[in-house]
């Protein structure tokens, strides 16, 4: 066994589970020493069960800190930061002499010290690919008889702010990730100068998986969440989502969500409406082609079947999952792109998913109607026939009972109605 190269042990040793690995390395001195790098090739932090004790004892491992993949970190709040949480906590009505308040500023303080220890230990994880941020909503999520008042936040970067910590120490250690997961991003992540949001990309150029979930939802409670929203959808549609995406050569799989509130807000009442999402144009690079995408997920965007058809026709020759969830189309129809999807793509798998909206075409018997689906109303079997309709390209489908889209959404009517 001596007599392997080394580089077939490692080799061997990447396919092996971690009950395997520590087998193997009992075989002898050299399998243990280059086996300790594979005993730990991820970790999940969780707040409650002292992650940075956990990643003390494996930083503190050189030769198991070296094996280490992918960290997950669930879930801290969006408010890192007691700088930023003081004002909020200051005008919390917390009675009981402060006790309330105690408890919340304290607990921020622990989260705070666990994240900052999650980020100080990245450099020591050399060998670091992948990072699932998994994100609370703020104060009034933990102790739901709180209410967080209107003034008491920072207006626009409240959820970016540990990602761009992220980020910067990423860059700073020069290590790149292959994939990314992080959720409750607000969008001013994007309102900073090119220079440093070129600095916080540089990690992510080389992703091969990715997942954004950009929203305000849980800012509802903002009278300026109106003026957040422009300020941002300004930035986004200038191109600084689309144009950083373009950079990202080697991506497999996108996964993108937007959803927000649009707030109305004045002295008697404040009323909340959701909105579609964004233009797909200010997600994806006009005539852009991401050569090895596999897989597209996309939530809360408006377009026109033309646009949509044109961007997924451009990937057919890689493109095998679709996800389209809660997706407008503004004046054209889901009949027809549906047709069309068919047509163009070779799917493996596809999903239809959440409010569904779109408009009957001048070719259509009720042209100028208004299309909406509730997809998530409809039975999971009828639902599942929908999405194997989509993924069968041109192969017969008559055994499933749709011939065509509209055969499919005359059923879709009758299931929810």
């Amino acid at each position: 066994m001596d007599r392997l190269p080394t580089e077939t042990i490692h080799r061997i040793f990447a396919l092996l589970d971690v009950a395997d690995v520590k087998s193997l390395r009992l075989a002898c001195k050299s399998f243990s020493i280059i086996g300790t790098e594979y005993l730990c090739p991820s970790i999940v932090l969780e707040l409650g069960l002292d992650p940075s004790h956990k990643l003390r004892s494996i930083v503190s491992q050189p030769g198991i800190a070296k094996g280490v993949q992918s960290v997950a970190f669930y879930s801290f709040p969006i408010l890192v930061s007691r700088l930023a949480a003081n004002d909020c906590f200051a005008q919390i009505n917390v009675g009981n002499n402060g006790v309330v308040h105690d408890l919340i500023h304290g607990a921020f303080v622990n989260f705070e010290y666990h994240y900052l220890y999650f980020l100080h230990a990245l450099p020591q994880l050399p060998k670091l690919r992948f990072v699932n941020l998994d994100m609370l909503p703020y104060v009034n999520h933990l102790e739901p008889g709180l209410l967080v008042l209107h003034e008491s936040l920072p207006i626009v970067t409240v959820a970016s702010q540990p990602f761009k910590m992220l980020l910067r120490v990423l860059f700073h250690s020069g290590i790149k990730l292959e994939g990314l997961t992080t959720n409750f991003l607000d969008w001013g992540f994007f309102d900073s100068s090119p220079d440093e949001l070129e600095s916080l990309w540089k990690p992510l150029t080389d992703l091969k998986y990715l997942r954004f979930e950009f929203h305000n939802r849980r800012l509802v409670q903002l009278i300026h969440s109106d003026r957040v929203v422009t300020r941002c959808n300004a930035i986004l549609e200038a191109g600084a989502l689309r144009n950083h995406l373009a950079q990202l050569a080697e991506l497999r799989t996108m996964d993108i969500n937007f959803f927000f509130t649009t707030i109305t807000y004045d002295i008697h009442q404040m009323t909340a409406s959701w909105s579609t999402g964004l233009p797909l144009g200010w997600v994806v690079p006009h005539e852009f082609t991401w050569p090895y995408l596999k897989t597209i997920r996309l939530s809360y965007v408006h377009t026109e079947r033309h646009e949509m058809i044109n961007f997924l026709s451009r990937h057919k020759q890689t493109l095998r999952v679709l996800h389209l969830s809660n997706v407008t189309l503004l004046s054209t129809s889901w009949l027809i792109l549906l047709a069309d999807i068919r047509k163009e793509l070779r799917l493996t798998e596809a999903h239809l998913c959440g409010h569904i909206w779109g408009r009957y075409e001048i070719t259509e018997a009720r042209a100028g109607q208004e299309q909406h689906w509730p997809m998530h109303q409809i039975s999971s079997a009828l639902h599942d026939q929908v999405n194997e309709y989509l993924s069968a390209g041109e192969e017969d489908v008559s055994g499933m009972g749709f011939t065509s889209p509209e055969a499919i959404f005359n059923a879709i009517e009758l299931g929810f109605h």
